[in-house]
């Protein structure tokens, strides 16, 4: 007779993607349980009864979602969602590129930004959570993107399809499947792709994000000029200043600033030597 932890990993085995709605739904309960409250509260006293927008960041002026996302959703009402990589965001804002792709796209912060910045330009993403999915279309619409094509789990025959012979931005966060999925060996397009990766830690390779950042950046070296980028502070003072151009001051403005992060969070800009 199986035992129910047997009974788990065989159903995992057997429907992965039955486990991973399952992980899912579990996982928007408890952020729904977790932030609701504090964020209907909190989107009437920044907005009223306008809708949210991206106040500030590269993305300012992003009309968003008032509904349970991945985790809190006012630092991207705020602007100051990993704002770690405001400088290389601003960076490829001021390029361009024949394709973008968006790994892991949630309720589409990355994906409907850059689509509606680059309103020529195809933005493909990709994400496993058919609600992120949805939230992201409906998103698109309200943006007026129409160069945004939302798909499911992305694999490595589609990734190298779209950036074969392309000038192509990759935007990833995928809890680390990272490490099979951008590997330039199977993908050899990625050699001549800029990538911003969100790097985690892999019980199965037994990485950390330390060693899992210097796998990704030995992969490249020889066709990408890496740049680090750590957890840093929020400035309060400063999202102070932007909420009080609005409604006035918000309660424990640290504590909604807040995005969770462990302190060994690292993500890698591989933009090209070659440019």
């Amino acid at each position: 007779m199986l035992l129910p932890k047997n009974l788990k990993l065989l159903v995992r085995r057997l429907f992965p993607r039955l486990a991973r709605l399952r992980d899912t739904q579990q996982l928007r309960r408890s952020f729904r349980k977790s932030f609701a409250e504090r964020q209907n509260r909190n989107k009437i006293s920044i907005f009223g009864l306008e809708p949210p927008k991206v106040l500030s960041g590269p993305f300012q002026g992003m009309i968003y979602l008032n509904e349970t996302v991945w985790g809190p959703i006012e630092p991207k009402w705020l602007g100051s969602y990993e704002q770690e990589l405001h400088p290389a965001i601003n960076t490829i804002l001021g390029r361009q590129y024949d394709v973008i792709v968006d790994v892991g796209s949630a309720e589409g912060y990355y994906s409907v930004g850059l689509a509606k910045h680059f309103p020529s330009t195809p933005v493909f993403s990709y994400d496993t959570d058919p609600w992120a999915r949805a939230q992201q279309k409906r998103m698109a619409r309200q943006n007026g993107c129409k160069n945004l094509f939302v798909n499911g789990l992305c694999s490595i025959k589609q990734l190298s399809a779209l950036v074969s012979n392309k000038r192509a931005l990759i935007i990833c966060d995928i809890e680390g499947d990272e490490f099979n999925l951008l590997d330039p060996s199977r993908i050899p397009g990625l050699r001549n792709s800029e990538i911003l990766v969100e790097v985690h830690s892999n019980a199965q390779l037994s990485f950390d994000t330390r060693k899992g950042a210097d796998f990704l950046s030995h992969n490249f070296s020889e066709t990408h000029a890496i740049i680090e980028f750590e957890v840093k502070p929020r400035s309060i003072p400063l999202y102070e200043s932007i909420i009080a151009d609005r409604r006035g001051q918000l309660a424990d403005l640290a504590t909604i600033l807040d995005e969770r992060r462990n302190e060994d969070q690292l993500w890698l800009w591989m933009n090209l030597k070659s440019q």
